[in-house]
């Protein structure tokens, strides 16, 4: 008996899939979070089965958003340097593993066991540029490279190479900096030449302000007022990890050729953590799990701008999610669309709290977490593991919300040992899901148990 090819699956799919409802969560979503404009693709086994544009990509002037509208797309952006950085790579131009040093001249000393590795993972310990006050302060204004290397360079590292994981666009610089190094080009020129001209992505590019960029959305901010203008920042500061403008057109190209290339499941690999194992991180790319179902994703925020591309290979369903609108939550909308397509896809935050079957589990977690606050590496309720890989600032954070009484609300567990759900070098057997409340705040947080009930992981939801 032949098997139904890809083509007739994604097509009996999209006919039962209920198109009303997929729109019905993005009229809620965009109502709920005041966005202006949004352009959202649907893809299943590579197909595109939605593809469609919302709300305007200029208020003022009433331009209605389409699939050619342009918007800036943030950290989503890193994709294309990690898959740029694959591609040499395999040239034999260079190699992931080299120190940074070896291609960069003028570092600290200290940056010396940094390797393009450690940038891509964001295992590297430099300090953020994002955030630093000269950052803050000066974001309006352009930059050089060498002034951010300088700014950064003042602080130490954070924690030894390889050991921790902390989100850095720092590390996205140098990687944009390398790639011109090894090639002698321009970032904008290599990627256009290597990566979207070849796929026919004609309306992707680097944003500079002062181009007239066809189609170009306008960002938006909404605050406790009401319609903000949002934060300016010179197209110098997020430039090859943060700057690009594309279209939803072209990002439909780009995720088919994704997933279209075997080997490009080496930017999904999950990192591993010296001593403590895997850490749900690839190559640029946020790798985790939905209740069991595993899932991988890159989001962006900038300018008045959110976006987020989501993949369950599991189902292999993309969602592709642009917005010109700041701060939007989007992966928790991009999780609503996905459960439009498939209902089986419940994300944890749309779960009703019910009451807590375990309480002492619960307490066990807590205990666990003040653990890891304490640095506590003879803990009976958290994995070594764990401890030792959380970083300082997030120890600090653990601490703060213990001090503010922080309120946990039961969700659902999920019995994980026929998943093969590895976090941190433990077998995760079980998942536990809360609501927190820490003062104002609402978090929805997934606890990983091991075998032995001890907290091996912690993941925002």
């Amino acid at each position: 008996m032949k098997r139904p090819s890809c083509c007739i699956l994604a097509a009996i799919i999209a006919a039962t899939c209920d198109a009303d409802q997929i729109d019905k969560v993005i009229a809620k979503a965009m109502a709920a979070q005041h966005i202006p404009g949004a352009s959202v693709a649907v893809l299943i086994h590579g197909r595109a089965i939605k593809q469609r544009s919302y709300g305007f990509s200029d208020l003022e002037q009433k331009v209605k958003a389409t699939n050619q509208s342009a918007y800036m797309v943030g950290s989503v952006s890193k994709q294309f340097e990690s898959t740029a950085l694959l591609q040499l790579a395999d040239e034999g131009r260079l190699k992931l593993d080299d120190p940074i040093t070896k291609y960069l001249d003028g570092l600290p000393k200290a940056w010396s066991g940094i390797t393009i590795r450690h940038l891509m993972t964001h295992t590297s310990g430099l300090k953020d540029y994002v955030g630093l006050p000269e950052h803050d302060q000066s974001q309006a204004k352009p930059v050089t490279p060498k002034q951010i290397m300088e700014w950064v360079g003042r602080y130490p590292l954070e924690f030894t190479p390889g050991t921790q994981w902390k989100y850095c666009n720092t590390g996205s610089y140098l990687e944009g900096l390398i790639i011109e190094k090894v090639t002698g080009k321009s970032y904008e020129e290599f990627a256009k030449s290597k990566l979207w001209r070849p796929l026919g992505m004609r309306s992707t590019r680097l944003n500079r302000w002062k181009d007239d960029i066809p189609n170009r959305a306008k960002g938006y901010a909404w605050g406790k007022g009401g319609r903000e203008k949002p934060t300016f920042e010179d197209d110098t500061w997020p430039w090859a990890g943060g700057g690009v403008v594309t279209t939803l057109e072209d990002l439909v190209k780009w995720v088919q050729w994704l997933g279209s290339k075997p080997s490009n499941n080496r930017l999904w690999k999950p990192v591993q953590l010296a001593g403590s194992g895997s850490y749900p991180f690839g190559l640029d790319w946020f790798i985790s799990d939905q209740r069991g179902t595993p899932r991988m994703f890159r989001t962006g925020g900038i300018n008045g701008f959110s976006a987020i591309l989501m993949r369950y290979p599991a189902h292999d369903i993309t969602v592709i999610l642009l917005t010109n609108e700041d701060g939007v939550p989007v992966r928790a909308f991009a999780e609503e669309i996905a459960q439009a397509v498939d209902p089986s896809l419940v994300p944890p935050h749309a779960l009703a709290e019910r009451p807590d079957p375990d309480n002492a589990m619960t307490d066990r977690i807590t205990q666990a977490l003040a653990d890891i606050s304490a640095s506590n590496l003879d803990s009976k309720a958290a994995t070594n593991a764990l401890v030792s890989s959380t970083t300082n600032e997030d120890k600090q954070g653990i601490g703060m919300a213990l001090r503010a009484h922080a309120k946990f609300h039961f969700l659902a567990e999920d019995d994980m040992r026929s998943h093969s759900v590895e976090r941190l070098g433990s077998e995760i057997a079980r998942i536990r899901h809360y609501r927190i409340e820490v003062g104002p705040m609402k978090l929805v947080k997934g606890f990983y148990l091991d075998n032995e009930g001890r907290l091996a992981f912690v993941q925002d939801e």
